[in-house]
């Protein structure tokens, strides 16, 4: 009785330490079906576990051609292979895979087919997305240096126009109102680029109701300003997210200024569509603006060379213009704008927010389609950073 105990504790341990890899891992029977797999396999394949079981392979995702081949070929010769950069289509979307494929072979015969799966493009993405964060912040810290050479100037410039101001007659006091308005717009505009002076306030939060919080401010400022509802709004929430450990003022802040921003760009885009229409002599106008926000969870997640076991994804996606390849590279430094009237602060500061929560966010976009990717662990590990 005992040794039947222990065999099931082994192999409830065996469990654990597979689903904590961060290396996918899928075990199958011979016939293909899985048996097994683990929670980063989950998140590359983009199943759950309990889906994928008993489902052949094949039907789980689209097999590079000649894989199912091989794989079935590896029972009856008994050896392992591996194959590198392999394209697999999952969910409709190209990912680039190294994986090895072992048969465990018991008296001269498979009994079952391990695969091990690498995202390449991951691999890559983590190493592009070190460097993109050393870079921002070696920017961020040249702002800051400015904006702090900047601000202590125009405190006296503002103190020596009061002063000079009760020198002068009333007909010169619109000229000295001018200098102060104008100081006092680039004093906070400073006070944006040097960015929050308090430590994180970080509480468990739910980041369904900061979206929603977030959705209900965006539509008071809309019909403040006339607009009405003319965005829809589309969620597609994974009401099963575990709460978040975060500030939750500065994340609605982020998340406000992503939504904003997609906002901006749409309206700027309906009105454009709405002119050449016009121009044209048409009145039906064939385009619905569009924001589609969706959650969902990442497992085993390396975010600023850190592994995450749980990672929330929220995606906030927009049917507009698509944002110009020369803006791609920089659209997260400060006074970055592609709008005429844009301060260029607003995706800065979300990008330094979720940074602070030690997440990244990413922008993926063309013609019609723009995606912002909100990576964001559940559990808040702060990123060390220089004022």
């Amino acid at each position: 009785m005992t040794d039947i105990k222990q065999k099931d504790n082994s192999k409830m341990n065996f469990s654990q330490v597979l689903g904590q890899l961060s290396t996918a891992i899928c075990v199958l029977r011979p016939d293909l079906t899985v048996i097994y797999i683990n929670s980063a396999a989950e998140n590359t394949l983009q199943i759950s576990a309990q889906r994928a079981l008993n489902t052949a392979l094949p039907q789980i995702v689209h097999l590079p051609d000649g894989l199912k081949e091989r794989i079935e070929s590896c029972t009856h010769n008994l050896q392992p292979f591996a194959q590198r950069e392999s394209c697999w289509i999952i969910n409709d979307q190209e990912i680039t895979l190294d994986i090895v494929v072992t048969p465990v072979v018991q008296e001269q015969k498979v009994e079952k087919i391990i695969i091990e799966f690498q995202v390449v493009d991951r691999i890559l993405k983590i190493s592009r997305d070190d460097k993109t964060h050393h870079s921002h912040q070696a920017h961020r810290a040249l702002i800051r240096g400015l904006a702090h050479e900047v601000k202590n100037p125009l405190g006296a410039i503002r103190g020596a126009t009061q002063l000079l101001e009760r020198c002068l007659t009333q007909e010169y006091h619109e000229y000295t109102e001018v200098i102060i308005q104008e100081v006092d717009r680039l004093s906070k505009l400073v006070d944006s680029m040097l960015g929050p002076r308090t430590p994180l306030s970080v509480n468990e939060c739910n980041i369904h109701e900061i979206i929603e919080h977030v959705l209900r401010l965006v539509a008071v400022e809309a019909r403040s300003k006339g607009e009405g509802n003319q965005i829809a709004i589309e969620r597609q929430y994974d009401l099963s997210l575990p709460e978040l450990h975060g500030d939750r003022d500065r994340l609605v802040q982020a998340i406000l200024n992503v939504i904003t921003n997609a906002r901006q760009a749409l309206l700027s885009y309906r009105d454009e569509i709405i002119k050449a229409v016009e121009e044209h002599g048409e009145n039906d106008i064939d385009y619905s603006p569009t924001i589609t926000i969706t959650t969902k969870i990442a497992r085993q997640m390396t975010l600023h060379q850190r592994l995450h076991r749980l990672v929330l994804h929220v995606c906030i996606a927009d049917n507009g213009p698509g944002i110009p390849d020369n803006l791609m590279l920089s659209l997260f430094y400060p006074l970055v704008s592609g709008r005429a009237e844009g301060s260029g602060i607003g995706l800065s500061i979300a990008q330094h927010v979720v940074q602070q929560h030690g997440g990244i966010i990413e922008c993926e976009s063309k013609p019609g389609h723009t995606q912002f990717h909100l990576y964001i662990p559940a559990h808040f590990l702060p990123l060390g950073e220089s004022s």
